[in-house]
């Protein structure tokens, strides 16, 4: 039954850049202010020594075949140890007047990335009707292991609230648990750290925050299938992931948030109006500040989801048919991209990373893309396309 079996293995040192370019550099911003005019100002503060981030990898596969091949995959189990990470950290602005972080790389700070991987080819039917599938799924358990004790605001806070913390995911999210809404006063309610429900404030809420959420997923993969019979082709791919949490941070912005300036969100209409509504969204204000989107865990959205990422159907005409117009083949096809989501995500898309915005130095924010890719900012969706298409061989 078993036909085919290999054993591999890897080791290796690599490096990674994942920040913004030229770091190691002072450069200036437009953004500058003197006497009234406009001008610039000291933007980046530099850092000669910045290297790149290490990653030392090792993983080790089994490649298989049973049944005379009809059945062939690979199981491979690795991990990765990263040093040397590029984080920013803050330095007093009004000592160097320059944006108040500067990005280094973290010596006593370690990550470790463990994982499985199973791929899997199978030949279901054979003849003139034939059916194979492909099938892949992976487990990545990703930890700080060290933050050199350092804590959680030691680093510079990227967005969602999003920090390395020791022993959790890089990128977890540093919030206070959120508790709904004051069905007397309609305003947001937060968890001490005592478990008692308060008053979400400019002061509590930073005095009250815990590491919360899950920016990887539990698994994730997907499953490939491929029909033909007699010159008619299907073949559909459908993506899932399970268990990852993103932090919406687009969306305490349209769903009472900034209500007078921003388009809101269906949630908007299940707010709190009136004394005794039990709901989980606070009470519509125009009063800017009133607390109604703090950063809190009411952001923090399931983003599991199971996508049809692709489906093709094709019909190749007969040879005999096509040589009469001397064509040697001729094959007509439909194919639509991201045609089905299933999701319990409210927002756009859940399979959206934080983009990198490249005016962040120049605006003197934070931008730390390395950990908050799991906090979008209204990213947009995937597009659904459709096309039609020919395939000729003269």
């Amino acid at each position: 039954m078993l036909n085919f079996l290999k054993l591999r293995g890897s080791y290796g040192l690599t490096g990674s850049s994942n920040i913004f370019p030229y770091q190691s550099k002072s450069f200036y911003g437009r953004y500058g202010n003197y006497l009234g005019a406009t001008g610039q100002s000291p933007s980046n503060l530099p850092n000669p020594d910045l290297s790149w981030q290490q990653t030392i990898q090792t993983d080790l596969s089994v490649e298989f075949g049973l049944l005379n091949n009809r059945v062939s995959g690979t199981l491979s189990v690795y991990q990765n140890q990263s040093s040397k990470i590029l984080l920013d950290r803050p330095v007093p602005a009004s000592a160097t007047g320059y944006l108040p972080v500067v990005t280094i790389n973290t010596g006593d700070v370690r990550v470790r990335d463990r994982g499985i991987e199973l791929s899997l080819n199978t030949r279901n039917l054979t003849g003139p009707f034939t059916w194979t599938t492909d099938f892949n799924i992976s487990h990545n358990n990703n930890v700080v292991t060290s933050a050199g004790g350092i804590l959680p605001d030691g680093f510079g806070a990227a967005e969602g609230d999003t920090r390395v913390i020791e022993g959790y995911a890089t990128g977890i999210s540093y919030l206070p648990i959120y508790a709904g809404v004051d069905p007397t006063t309609g305003k947001e309610l937060i968890y001490d750290l005592a478990g008692s429900k308060i008053l979400a404030t400019a002061t509590s809420v930073p005095l009250n925050r815990v590491a919360a959420g899950h920016p990887f997923p539990n698994y994730y993969g997907g499953i490939t299938n491929t029909l033909t019979y007699k010159g008619v082709d299907l073949n559909f791919l459908f993506s899932f992931s399970q268990g990852a949490q993103i932090y919406d941070d687009g969306a305490k912005r349209q769903i009472g948030g900034f209500i007078n300036q921003w388009q809101q969100r269906v949630e908007v209409l299940d707010r709190w109006q009136k004394p005794g509504d039990i709901t989980n969204v606070p009470k519509a204000t125009l009063v800017d500040g009133s607390g109604n989107w703090n950063n809190t865990t009411r952001w923090l959205y399931d983003a599991s989801y199971l996508r049809l990422r692709t489906a093709t159907i094709g019909y190749t005409i007969p040879v005999a048919l096509t040589q009469r117009f001397k064509v040697n083949s001729l094959r007509l096809f439909a194919q639509g991209q991201n045609l089905l989501l299933f999701t319990p995500y409210k927002g756009w898309d859940p399979e959206t990373t934080r983009y990198y915005n490249n005016n962040a130095r120049d605006n003197k924010a934070n931008s730390q893309g390395n950990i908050a890719f799991a906090a979008p900012y209204l990213p947009n969706p995937q597009a659904r396309t459709i096309t039609f298409g020919i395939n000729m061989t003269l």
